[in-house]
């Protein structure tokens, strides 16, 4: 997911549905993420707009990072990234 080619085809600014997509973390978790303020995003009633800078840094973060039960895309992501570093 740290890999900004996974969000070249998405806007400057994603919806928390596009940020479910990109990430494959449910709707529920994006959401509450946002609330406790672990994913900066820009609050425009009823719903939350999440600029695409904002969700990188989110996806590098140490607490992303570390949570304990990744969903599959957030795998593949750890897989593609030590691939990449391998073909280096």
């Amino acid at each position: 997911m740290a890999n900004s080619r996974r969000f070249m085809h998405y806007p400057d600014v994603l919806t928390v549905a596009q940020v479910c997509e990109v990430t494959g973390y449910q709707r529920h978790t994006i959401l509450k993420w946002c609330c406790k303020g672990l994913l900066k995003t820009i609050l425009q009633t009823p719903k939350y707009m999440i600029p695409k800078v904002w969700l990188l840094e989110f996806v590098t973060s140490d607490f992303f990072n570390e949570i304990s039960r990744k969903c599959g895309k957030h795998y593949a992501a750890i897989k593609e990234i030590g691939d990449s570093r391998k073909a280096r």
